[in-house]
């Protein structure tokens, strides 16, 4: 008899009054602390804040009425602190609401002093003055959005609905300082109707030999890697392994039917490493880590090299200098982006964060060595790939209908976030049958590893192949079918013993080895040698944005920037600096270039027009649109001063 699993979502609403802060973000110089931010300026309050929060006031409740909500399930619902316990209830930043947003203004935003007084001098202690960034939200609503199971029964459920909702009446607010009066507001939450999961012996359920399995992040990811040994910051892995997902099947097979899968059953399913996919695509589009040969020479340049004639081009006097330059040096691509199997190849790039977090111990101090810095993957984020089954053996029929139930049915709960199954109808497009037209059995096909293959001294042949000495040269050369290879450690852990397991070395995915791979580990990627479709951006009419070209068809305002304007400049790079705020610079320097008029010399001052441009450009097609415009002129201007080195230079060395 199979179980029934319960699931519930809903939102907490936060009616806020007065001002607000949290300081997720980086610190500022000085002992300023700038508030966190999103990408369009607004105030967030980070989901572990509001996680924390809830569960200090379900601890406070727990001492009123120890009965009414005792520990363990409290910690069934949150989790459980140092230990494997995936917890029962996720939520997302709390964040402005929809009209919420469509009222604020960058003004909002105030700095507020604190000091701190020595009760025996009476005096500011040392250091002690710091600056805060504000948000006064006084007749605004933020939002978070919740999510409650699986649980076994719709009481458990109920009941831990009511741990939340009563624990919330304990507090006043959310964010930092609330003891002081800030972070205050009227919470309220609604509920939706719960969700059940039932599976009947009954259904008509067929197996499949392939099924697209793509999943959407409803919260944060933290993808925490397992390394031994203590750091700062900790990253996260931007996809999800096959161990996870298998993990996540086996315990859910275990709840729902009451016994766990075979070892010979789990092996009758494959599973693949859920990449990032393409969330503009109406199929299937999955993404796969880059391979050493794709590389970036500009914004918009990305292109593989594998096989591919070198350009005459590439060896010229100008174009090893413009390499110079960091936006033209050619780049692997960073670790936040990812390519597609299809042709031409496209870019995946999915949105990251790193934000402070302190681990605080019972007497609301943070622990030693609890401070650090925790990378997480946005939400709405989508992972995706093909899971295959054996049907071969009738007798693991039964237990292949039943797996691919809970993966078309139940959402997945993985590294503390839950996903929801995103369109399981829709065809992979990345899988493509073999070219038996053309033989792939020699060393001179290359393929991608998508998998992490165990390490074979084979592949590592470099007696052979890989390398040759060329005449004239100390270095030894690259052959043309040389295998490109990237050796890394696996670190496991054992839940049941808790202790790590052993590392296995293996060959990491994105390397690119020659040969036939009849197995799913390496993929021929139909990416090599060809040219890279960039993410898709929302850009403005090609008639409209401003090129290279039309910098250097006026290159005398250009060519007044100093490089002190120019760092200038470079200051509205920096992706903390909200929108609003450039933009009030923007305007505020135009006005004050107006005013002064002939007062000062316009070799001192930014052009006037550039401001002007930048400034139109930004309220246009918004900021990313901008930072692409200063990097066009900052281009430019490097090339100018390159230029003028060199004839510098010449002309000391008294060369024509």
């Amino acid at each position: 008899m199979a179980r029934t699993l319960y699931i519930a979502e809903g939102s907490m609403t936060v009616d806020a009054t007065g001002y607000w802060f949290s300081a997720g973000g980086v610190k500022g110089a000085f002992g300023y602390y700038p508030h966190l931010k999103d990408s369009d300026g607004h105030p967030v309050y980070p989901d572990t804040q509001i996680m924390g929060n809830l569960r200090m006031a379900a601890n406070w409740l727990h001492e009123l009425d120890k009965d009414k909500y005792p520990t363990y399930f409290i910690d069934r619902v949150f989790g459980i602190k140092r230990e494997a316990g995936e917890a029962l209830f996720n939520l997302t930043d709390l964040e402005l609401s929809g009209y919420s947003r469509f009222k604020w203004k960058p003004e909002r935003f105030d700095i507020k002093h604190r000091i701190k007084i020595d009760d025996a001098s009476r005096t500011v202690e040392n250091n002690m003055l710091v600056s805060f960034e504000m948000a006064y939200l006084e007749g605004l609503q933020l939002e978070v959005r919740f999510y409650l199971g699986y649980f076994d029964t719709r009481d458990e459920l109920d009941m831990a609905y009511g741990l939340i909702t009563d624990a919330a009446q304990l507090l006043s607010g959310f964010g930092a300082f609330r003891s002081r009066g800030y972070g205050r507001g009227r919470i309220k939450f609604c509920r939706c109707e719960p969700e059940e999961i039932t599976y009947y012996d009954n259904r008509p359920t067929s197996t499949v030999e392939r099924f697209p399995y793509e999943l959407r992040a409803l919260v944060n990811l933290r993808n925490k890697p397992i390394i031994s040994g203590r750091t700062q910051l900790i990253e996260s892995i931007p996809y999800i392994s096959g161990q996870q997902l298998r993990g996540w099947l086996a315990k859910t097979f275990h709840r729902i039917f009451d016994r766990w899968p075979t070892l010979d059953e789990m092996a009758a399913i494959r599973f693949p490493d859920l990449y990032p996919s393409d969330p503009d695509s109406n199929d299937c589009v999955f993404g796969y880590l880059p391979p050493p040969s794709t590389l970036k020479f500009a914004e918009d340049d990305i292109r593989d090299v594998t096989g591919r004639p070198e350009d005459d081009n590439d060896n010229d006097d100008e174009t090893r200098d413009q390499q110079n330059f960091y936006n033209t040096k050619p780049k692997p691509l960073p670790s936040d982006m990812f390519v597609t199997n299809t042709d031409p190849p496209k870019i995946i790039g999915i949105k990251t964060e790193k934000r402070f977090r302190n681990h605080i111990d019972e007497d609301f101090t943070t622990i030693k060595d609890g401070l650090f810095i925790q990378g997480l993957i946005a939400r709405g984020t989508s992972f995706g790939g093909t899971i295959t089954f054996d049907t071969s053996d009738d007798n693991k029929t039964e237990f292949l209908k039943k797996a691919l139930f809970i993966l078309k049915h139940v959402r997945a709960t993985i590294k503390g976030a839950i996903f929801d199954l995103k369109a399981p109808t829709r065809q992979p497009l990345h899988v493509s049958p073999p070219d038996t037209a053309e033989d792939t059995s020699s060393n001179t096909t290359p393929y991608l590893v998508s998998e992490p293959i165990p390490y074979s001294a084979g592949l590592l042949d470099y007696s052979t192949r890989p390398f040759a000495l060329v005449k004239g040269q100390k270095d030894r050369v690259v052959k043309p079918h040389a295998n490109q290879i990237l050796l890394t450690t696996i670190s496991r852990y054992n839940t049941t013993l808790k202790r790590p397991r052993r590392n296995r070395i293996v060959i990491a995915q994105g390397s690119i080895v020659y040969g036939r791979h009849d197995d799913e580990s390496a993929i021929r990627w139909k990416g090599f040698g060809k040219d890279v479709i960039p993410q898709k951006k929302e850009m403005p009419p090609d008639d409209v944005r401003p090129t290279k070209a039309d910098v250097n068809s006026d290159i005398k305002d250009v060519a007044q920037i100093t490089r002190a304007q120019a760092g200038i400049l470079i200051e509205f790079l920096n992706p903390a600096v909200p929108k609003g705020f450039v933009q009030d610079v923007l305007k505020d320097r135009i006005e004050k270039y107006k005013k002064w008029g002939e007062d000062i010399s316009k070799k001192d001052l930014i052009p006037e027009k550039i401001l002007a441009m930048l400034l139109k450009t930004l309220e246009d097609w918004g900021i990313d649109e901008m930072r692409r415009c200063i990097k066009t002129y900052l281009d430019v201007q490097y090339q100018l001063w390159w230029k003028e080195k060199q004839q510098r230079q010449s002309k000391e060395a008294g060369k024509p």
